[in-house]
């Protein structure tokens, strides 16, 4: 998907993050995607703040075309890269916005480095309620199964799918969610 935004990449952490970035002398805002997802997810968002803020989109480790290590993908590794993503680009106090994973990433960067973001907003954190170590073990080999079935679907024959399922989405959601399912490594489901 062309976006027309710049890419690029930096070392954060040890690893190699991949973002798009609106650009401009506007005051930086990093958004941080949910599980599964990549930084153009946020493209619906970005299109509208794009004249008033300099936003960041990048693919978490595991994601997009960030980076898969074999290991490494709790919630302080994460905050980790997001930190060293703001240190790597010189971005001064920005506005960090996470949804999902995203959001626990967000909050754990902001808490563990004070002085990185000017505020933080937190969409959908996913601090529902603890888990037992069984559930999670069979709600990640659920999830991974689903991802590895994605990946032997072409990206058409999932859109067609996901119009028929979610007929409210909006259009300029539809590539980016299906692209970043397929380029989603399994193992982020390890964390």
């Amino acid at each position: 998907m062309s976006t027309g935004w710049p890419s690029g990449d930096v070392v954060a952490n040890g690893i190699r993050i991949h973002y798009h970035r609106t650009g401009g002398d506007k005051p930086p805002v990093v958004l941080a995607h949910g599980i599964t997802d990549n930084g153009l997810c946020w493209t619906r968002l970005a299109r509208v703040l794009e004249k008033e803020y300099d936003l960041i989109m990048f693919d978490a480790r595991g994601h997009g075309l960030s980076d898969a290590p074999d290991g490494g993908y709790s919630r302080k590794d994460h905050a980790a890269d997001l930190a060293g993503l703001v240190q790597a680009l010189d971005l001064r106090m920005p506005a960090l916005i996470g949804h999902s994973m995203g959001a626990a990433n967000v909050a754990i960067a902001a808490a563990s480095y004070p002085g990185l973001a000017r505020c933080v907003v937190l969409e959908d954190p996913p601090w529902r309620r603890a888990f037992s170590a069984e559930e999670i073990a069979a709600a990640a080999e659920t999830w991974r199964a689903e991802i590895i079935d994605l990946k032997s679907r072409t990206r058409e024959a999932i859109i067609a799918e996901l119009r028929a399922e979610h007929p409210n989405w909006a259009e300029v959601e539809w590539g980016p969610w299906v692209d970043s399912n397929l380029q989603v490594n399994p193992d982020v489901l390890n964390g």
